[in-house]
């Protein structure tokens, strides 16, 4: 026997639900899942529609106040799975943003290049003081805090360092210190000028420090980074302390 109509408008509800739940519960899934229930939902009330044709008056009257209270569902449903919709889509925006985000974070940091020796006054080796760029994206307008005040003991004691315009991801650029000691400046390159600060016990291990820098969509960082003596190999090593968007680090 051939199936009545209601019968196949069944079989293709069911059909669509089952299409629905095939596959392991995902986003998209689950929104197929959710849409596959609302065809089902709109089906089955087509096929009620044909099954009231069969029916006497006053059937057919309890029947159209169920199919009204069936599209009243349906209507629910359909808000729902809009709410659903909505809020998956804007959790996938916010998603797609940080990883863009991160995409174009630098991270940088101030060392010594163990692979570019240098020497100074008194021909004492040094090594190359180099900022660094840890981080995915490039950094601009690259500014070390100076060391001076109360990290530097001494009221006339300062060394401020070279501010550095781009430096790509990956990258290192070797940084200018300008050292200024009883009112004499002298440039320097050398990481060793800041381990004479702690011989002369004008800089004490601990000391923090900073840096700031933008991305390319002009949104501001901070480095903060420790000053340490280390005493069995005699070098000044520059620890990583924190890293983080500053507060005022939204671009305008």
């Amino acid at each position: 026997m051939a199936p009545t109509a209601e019968e196949r408008v069944y079989s293709i509800g069911v059909q669509a639900l089952s299409e629905g739940t095939a596959s392991p519960m995902s986003k998209k899934s689950s929104l197929k899942f959710e849409l596959a229930t609302v065809a089902t939902v709109v089906v089955l009330a087509v096929a009620g529609v044909f099954y009231l044709g069969g029916l006497s008056d006053s059937d057919a009257e309890n029947l159209g106040r169920s199919a009204t209270a069936v599209a009243a569902i349906v209507a629910f449903v359909g808000l729902v799975v809009l709410i659903v919709y909505t809020r998956e889509t804007f959790l996938l925006r916010v998603t797609g943003e940080k990883q863009n985000e991160r995409s174009t974070q630098p991270i940088v940091m101030l060392e010594g290049a163990r692979d570019i020796p240098v020497t100074e006054a008194a021909n004492w080796p040094s090594l190359q003081a180099v900022l660094r760029n840890l981080g995915a994206g490039p950094a601009f307008n690259i500014s070390v805090e100076p060391l001076q005040g109360e990290p530097l003991q001494g009221p006339k004691q300062q060394i401020r360092f070279e501010r550095i315009a781009a430096l790509a991801a990956g990258d290192r650029q070797p940084v200018w210190m300008m050292v200024t000691e009883d009112g004499t400046q002298v440039p320097s390159r050398a990481i060793e000028t800041i381990y004479r600060m702690f011989q002369n016990r004008q800089l004490v291990t601990g000391s923090k420090g900073a840096i700031t820098y933008s991305d390319v969509n002009g949104r501001q960082y901070r480095t903060t980074l420790t000053y340490d003596f280390d005493e069995f190999s005699r070098e000044v090593i520059m620890k990583f302390a924190r890293w983080e968007p500053e507060a005022s680090a939204e671009p305008d």
